[in-house]
């Protein structure tokens, strides 16, 4: 049975908060360079803010994978928030997810669709997942998925 579209948004919303959470503490180090660079712009600051910067964009890249590709992958289709709110992704045929079909659904699906947009596709999605009857989204469609309860 499809999850609910409030279903689905909350347990987004919940994963977010997470994954935003961790990239935050991951990022303090980084503004705190940044802010040293900025009113004391030495050169040894300005090496230092770039190398941090480049280091936690590195992690924070590293955490949404790990999140949202390889999670999902070793843990029944499921995130925190998809575990949280009892629904998890499969394939239309009903098997389990695999790295390939998480990688189409969130990369192609999310992100790059999301960045080429400007955002505006994150709206978009949440509309079509309101109002149709299998609440399905972009995502879900480009990688043959779809979310469903726990049984």
């Amino acid at each position: 049975m499809p999850a609910r579209s409030i279903t689905r948004l909350f347990a987004d919303l919940f994963d977010w908060a997470i994954v935003y959470a961790v990239a935050l503490i991951f990022s303090i180090r980084s503004i705190l360079a940044f802010i040293e660079a900025i009113t004391h712009p030495t050169s040894v600051n300005i090496t230092t803010a770039f190398i941090d910067a480049i280091v936690t964009g590195s992690f924070i890249i590293i955490i949404f994978i790990v999140y949202f590709l390889v999670l999902p992958v070793n843990w029944n289709g499921q995130t925190i928030g998809k575990k949280f709110f009892k629904i998890h992704v499969v394939r239309k045929d009903g098997k389990p997810v695999d790295f390939q079909t998480m990688f189409v659904r969130e990369v192609f699906g999310r992100l790059l669709v999301g960045i080429l947009s400007l955002g505006a596709s994150i709206i978009a999605e949440s509309f079509v997942m309101l109002v149709s009857d299998r609440h399905q989204t972009f995502h879900d469609t480009l990688a043959s998925t779809q979310v469903v309860d726990v049984e």
